[in-house]
C-alpha cells in the first residue's frame, strides 16, 4: 500500500543516495589530497633543511616532519571515507529494491 501513496518513493530515494555518494566522494577526494599536499610540503621543507645551517635546520626538520606525518593521516582519513563509501552506498541500493 506504500507504493500506492507515493509512486515516486523509489526515484526520490535513489536521487538521495546520489547526492550521498557525490558527497562522500568529493569529500573523500578532496581530503585525500590535502593530505599528499600536506606530505608533500613536509617532504620538501625537510630536504630544504638539508641547505640550513645551525637552529634552522632543526626548525626546517621538525616542521617537516609533522607535516609529512600530518599529510600521512589526513590522506589515510580520506581514503577510509572513500572506501566507506564504497561499500556502505551498495547496502542502500539494495534496501531500496527491497
Amino acid at each position: 500500500m506504500d507504493v500506492y501513496k507515493d509512486p515516486h518513493k523509489v526515484e526520490k530515494e535513489l536521487a538521495k543516495v546520489h547526492s550521498e555518494t557525490t558527497f562522500v566522494a568529493t569529500v573523500g577526494s578532496v581530503i585525500a589530497l590535502l593530505g599528499i599536499t600536506m606530505f608533500i610540503f613536509g617532504l620538501t621543507t625537510t630536504l630544504e633543511s638539508f641547505s640550513k645551517t645551525g637552529e634552522q635546520i632543526t626548525v626546517f626538520q621538525i616542521v617537516g616532519n609533522v607535516y609529512s606525518i600530518c599529510g600521512v593521516a589526513i590522506f589515510i582519513i580520506g581514503l577510509m571515507l572513500l572506501v566507506a563509501g564504497w561499500f556502505l552506498i551498495p547496502r542502500k541500493i539494495n534496501k531500496i529494491k527491497e
